[in-house]
């Protein structure tokens, strides 16, 4: 593990030259969306020239989605125009027309890959059951407590067709069941997901305690993970370490 102490009072201003260049460099934590959002699509440009399934996943109260998947898709674009973009739900659907009219997507499970299209880009693929009802609701048919097994399927089903394409993951929260003793019917991480490279992660809590980690990242071509918390007694500094492993949530 490796720890090292950064001037949290210097420029955080995300350079998306620093994480595509092959020197080895700390990248600054992001403060804003915006800056996060930099640093994604600078990460993701760079997996993609070595990887053809990468996902990339922020989460936190002051994160733009939004910004982030018009970003990436824009980038994405500029190598490879037609790239076809999926979300998850009518809801949705109807959620990206309302922001970005001009850019039309399909509905995951209802769209189809084409022929001519050059990648593929799908904004939180969700089959997770709801914590509430996880945790509260009883295992009967009208409210199931497992993931969607229709919604995982026509997931694997995309993926498949588009074959040797680039595939692009945002946000995805996706789950299977395990078959086998001891643990049948617990909720895993499906095999599929294995075969994407994380090319950015970003988890942020609002609560910034000193000594408390408030910062989870990785971005790629670091194979590392960090974590990044306040140092105690020392206002104007961040503790950063690394991992090889993604810490525990």
């Amino acid at each position: 593990v490796e720890i090292k102490f950064i001037d949290a009072t210097s420029s955080l201003v995300a350079d998306a030259a620093m994480v595509a260049s092959s020197v080895p460099a700390i990248l600054p934590l992001p403060t804003t969306s915006a800056e996060a959002t930099t640093q994604a699509v600078a990460a993701t440009t760079l997996a993609l020239r070595a990887h053809d399934r990468v996902q990339v996943a922020l989460h936190g109260e002051t994160l733009d989605g939004h910004l982030l998947c018009t970003s990436l898709l824009r980038s994405i674009r500029e190598e490879l125009p037609r790239t076809r973009l999926f979300v998850d739900g009518v809801a949705a659907a109807r959620a990206w027309a309302r922001h970005s009219p001009s850019s039309p997507c399909d509905v995951l499970g209802a769209g189809d890959v084409a022929n001519d299209d050059e990648a593929v880009l799908i904004v939180a693929p969700t089959n997770r059951a709801p914590t509430w009802r996880r945790e509260r609701a009883p295992r009967t048919p009208e409210s199931p407590v497992e993931p969607d097994a229709l919604k995982l399927k026509s997931f694997q089903a995309l993926v498949a067709r588009a074959g040797s394409r680039p595939v692009v993951l945002i946000n995805a929260d996706l789950e299977a069941l395990t078959l086998t003793a001891p643990r049948v019917g617990r909720p895993i991480r499906p095999m599929l997901l294995s075969d994407f490279e994380m090319a950015y992660y970003l988890a942020t809590s609002p609560r910034q305690v000193d000594g408390d980690v408030f910062a989870v990242r990785r971005a790629f071509p670091c194979e590392e993970w960090e974590t990044w918390a306040h140092a105690p007694r020392e206002a104007a500094k961040m503790l950063r370490r690394t991992t090889p492993q993604r810490p525990a949530a």
